[in-house]
């Protein structure tokens, strides 16, 4: 029997992936390309880098001589990066999903053959991809501040991605508060409590990492010193945003349904796991 082409092969691997693919992920992208609100922020973002860097350059007497220069604009490229980030991904992923919870297209969530999970994990997915897009934007000039000196490039890529790790946290909290049926009052005063959430969530994150850059010097990539505590940090902050995303699924599921089967099943995971991790560690120190 002849071989199919290489042509037919690509076309069936493409029509796999297009027949799982998660369907709110793609109404999501759908709507933010044809959204013009996306498109101006990523054209002011890269208007105000570009002047941002052209500040600091002119206003330099000697670039030669500045061997801080690198650090100050990438601190500076963080914040604006990271202040975007956390104002617009989790307002835009928040207010999609609240707008469906609302007492007007209530019936959208509840007519859906599609699971709670698929639907959070498509919101969750949809706003991790925009802030993938965003960081496409901004990534390529932090990384070009290792040319004005005083930086490297495995600590950029180091802040980069604690970076995403908050803009991550603070989406699936804003999924979560948009997952919960409330009075108009509460909602505000949940929202207000969750953007104070995210401004001390923004302090504290640049406050860090300055701090890191300026005093920390560059980490030791090679030493257990680093990524034990590194890791640690980051299973910790995976784990709060896993059980953030159960509850969010439980709040949205149908009141005749096991809601809080996922989050039990969830914390009895983690508990045998952190048990084991404790026993080993113990054992081995």
């Amino acid at each position: 029997a002849p071989r199919p082409s290489r042509g037919r092969f690509i076309q069936a691997a493409v029509q796999f992936v297009d027949d799982r693919m998660n369907p709110i992920v793609v109404k999501e992208l759908r709507q933010a390309v044809q959204s013009r609100f996306v498109t101006i922020v990523l054209v002011l973002f890269l208007a105000v880098e570009l002047f941002t860097i052209a500040a600091f350059m002119l206003a330099s007497d000697n670039i030669g001589a500045d061997f801080q220069m690198g650090r100050n604009v990438f601190i500076t490229l963080e914040a604006m990066l990271l202040g975007t980030c956390l104002l617009f991904v989790p307002l835009y992923a928040g207010i999609r999903l609240a707008a469906e919870r609302s007492a007007t297209n209530v019936d959208l969530l509840f007519i859906t053959t599609i699971r709670p999970a698929s639907i959070i994990w498509g919101k969750f997915l949809a706003g991790l991809i925009v802030t993938v897009l965003i960081y496409s934007v901004c990534a390529p000039f932090m990384v070009l501040t290792y040319l004005l000196r005083g930086i490297d490039i495995p600590t950029i890529l180091l802040v980069l991605g604690i970076d995403l790790l908050v803009i991550i946290a603070a989406m699936q909290l804003a999924l979560l508060v948009a997952s919960m049926r409330l009075t108009l009052v509460l909602k505000i005063l949940l929202a207000i409590l969750a953007f104070n959430a995210v401004i001390g969530l923004f302090s504290m994150t640049v406050s860090i990492t300055a701090e890191m850059l300026y005093f920390g010097g560059s980490p030791d990539f090679g030493s257990w010193d680093f990524w034990g505590p590194a890791l640690a940090i980051v299973t910790l902050c995976l784990t709060g945003i896993g059980l953030m995303f159960f509850f969010s699924v439980a709040l949205i599921s149908p009141p005749s349904s096991n809601r809080a089967l996922g989050v039990r099943l969830y914390l009895t995971l983690v508990w045998i796991v952190s048990g084991a991790v404790c026993y080993l560690v113990a054992v081995a120190y």
